[in-house]
């Protein structure tokens, strides 16, 4: 790919994700409405979905982020797997000792009748349309105009995955703002890696997917 051609489908992606937050930030206005409410995040799930595979059509172009054969899938069950067992531990004893210092909490015994429901929604409708518009075709992208890289746990890694996550963390806030929408950077880079790591989304996305449910799950338990 051209600089020029790289270039352009930057401007491409950039004028897509304006017009995905403003799309998703529509949806939301009209979240009084039932109807809206119990289906935004099937809403938000399309939205993020459809522009990379309907560009990906127009081009003609193969999405390679999300290969469904044995060794992808592997790949990326394997790296999930290791970066979930070098953070989440770290995870755990951060937030338990900040939760006690910080507001006075301890950890006590909870329950979710929601569990079920909360894991398939979280997977279906949040961590794969999401890793799949930011990694899979956002990164992709920036990664075609950022091409310098340094290896970072022996994977190149450059501005673009570094750009992508700031852009993932904004548009949180775009939507709704919450102070804490600037910490999103951090998990994100993992995400990030990931994807650099393995080439396809399906670790990030089991990554995402169980940050999310670590927050909920610290939720009920502090």
């Amino acid at each position: 790919m051209t600089q020029t051609l790289a270039q352009k489908r930057l401007v491409q992606a950039l004028v897509v994700w304006i017009l995905v937050i403003v799309g998703i930030r529509i949806f939301s206005l009209f979240d009084s409405i039932p109807f809206v409410y119990e289906n935004l995040s099937t809403f938000i799930a399309i939205l993020l979905i459809y522009p990379p595979v309907l560009l990906s059509l127009k081009d003609k172009t193969r999405i390679e982020y999300w290969r469904l054969d044995l060794l992808s899938l592997k790949t990326g069950l394997k790296f999930f797997l290791i970066a979930s067992l070098v953070v989440f531990p770290c995870a755990f004893l951060v937030n338990h000792f900040y939760q006690r210092i910080a507001f006075g909490n301890i950890y006590h015994a909870g329950s979710s009748a929601i569990w079920p429901y909360y894991m398939f929604m979280q997977l279906c409708l949040i961590a794969f349309p999401e890793e799949f518009f930011f990694r899979g075709y956002l990164q992709g992208v920036f990664n075609g105009v950022f091409v310098k890289r340094r290896p970072v746990f022996s994977t190149p890694f450059g501005w673009g995955p570094v750009m992508v996550s700031a852009i993932f963390a904004l548009s949180h806030s775009l939507i709704t703002l919450q102070w804490w929408h600037g910490f999103i950077f951090f998990p994100s880079l993992c995400f990030a890696w990931l994807k650099e790591k393995t080439g396809t989304i399906w670790a990030p996305i089991l990554f995402h997917w169980c940050c999310n449910l670590f927050a909920y799950w610290v939720v009920i338990h502090y």
